[in-house]
């Protein structure tokens, strides 16, 4: 086996900066010490898991000497492939009962298998056999929630894996639990950082993101932009006379009828407060006044709040550039920002 020996990039050498050496050389306990170090380095230092994925089952592939390794993560009823290294990665497998996946995701330990020629106690994978696969060596992989999927290895030669290899391979796969646990933990961090807490759309930050992103479409592609702002009238009086809880879930409601309300690819954001922002790109004005209307009659509906039904309005005003027009977020939000304030004056002039 050749020795592996660091390189530029996300390379095994680059990742663990260990050789592993020669089995002549080195023991297999060694080749798997090193080999645990090497995936627990790169488990710290790879933020993305598809990425660890495909790195960790090199390793174990090589560590093991097997023909193939395996990470795969649970889909629903399915384990579905996420990093492979050595033969073709395989098709999703189905997680039915009596089958080798479904026994390996709820086993509490590693499953063993010497000879799949000699094996009747689960069905194995569809296609492993006749790839010429005898050996099996599957560990589940677990974080805080439960299982989420397998860590396998295969062999073209019977008895390939040594009951050592069990436990290894769990070590292994609590070093993939951790990391995803901290994966799922960075991302909470980061959608609380872009989000609002209260309706769950992106703040003012996650905005001037989409904002600056959008520009920057349009300046490699001129098309038109719109940028509307919409602010809840009388929603002062709502939390004066109810209370803030029942402001809550008017907010709540009108951040969902805003987003049903205009396409996918807008983006719909909290600016602050009772004032909430629509992003639309590739619009023509009939097709921004169309969003503008549409916004409006939202704010026409009634909004059930336990015993009320409250009447509140929304107040939009609209910002857009054509194709061949300057434009800067900034600029954009101020024009929305004072057509808002036009649409409330003239409002309130009305009803004086």
């Amino acid at each position: 086996m050749a020795a592996l020996t660091g390189v530029v990039g996300l390379g095994l050498g680059a990742v663990a900066g260990v050789r592993f050496g020669s089995r002549r050389e080195r023991s297999a306990p060694e080749i798997r010490r090193r080999a645990l170090v090497a995936i627990t380095r790169a488990a710290l230092d790879t933020p993305e898991l598809e990425a660890l994925y495909g790195v960790v089952a090199e390793h174990v592939r090589i560590a093991l000497d097997a023909d193939g390794c395996v990470i795969a993560e649970r889909d629903g009823e399915r384990l579905v492939p996420r990093g492979s290294s050595g033969t073709p990665p395989p098709r999703p497998a189905p997680l039915e009962p009596g089958s080798l996946a479904a026994a390996a995701l709820d086993s509490p330990s590693p499953l063993l298998v010497d000879d799949l020629a000699e094996y009747g106690r689960h069905r194995p994978r569809p296609g492993l056999v006749e790839a010429g696969v005898r050996s099996i060596a599957v560990a589940p992989l677990r974080d805080g929630s439960g299982p989420f999927g397998t860590l396998g290895v295969t062999a073209r030669r019977p008895r390939a894996f040594t009951a050592q290899a069990g436990p290894w391979l769990l070590a292994v796969a609590n070093v993939l639990g951790s990391a995803r646990e901290r994966s799922a933990a960075e991302q909470r961090v980061r959608h609380q950082a872009l989000h609002d807490p209260l309706t769950g759309l992106p703040n003012r930050a996650l905005l001037g993101d989409h904002l600056e992103q959008a520009l920057a479409r349009r300046a490699r592609r001129p098309a038109p932009l719109a940028v509307l702002l919409a602010d809840v009238d009388g929603f002062k009086g709502v939390n004066d006379r109810h209370g803030h809880h029942v402001g809550d879930q008017v907010l709540q409601e009108v951040a969902r009828r805003l987003r049903a309300r205009v396409r996918a690819v807008d983006t719909v954001a909290r600016l602050s407060g009772d004032e909430f922002v629509v992003l639309c790109e590739d619009v023509d004005t009939r097709a921004a006044e169309r969003v503008v209307n549409a916004i409006r009659a939202a704010g026409d509906e009634p909004i059930r709040c336990g015993p009320h039904d409250l009447r509140v309005g929304i107040a939009v005003g609209l910002a857009w550039r054509d194709a061949g027009e300057a434009a800067d977020a900034d600029s954009l939000l101020r024009e929305a920002d004072a057509a808002m304030y036009r649409v409330k004056q003239s409002r309130r002039r009305g009803a004086a």
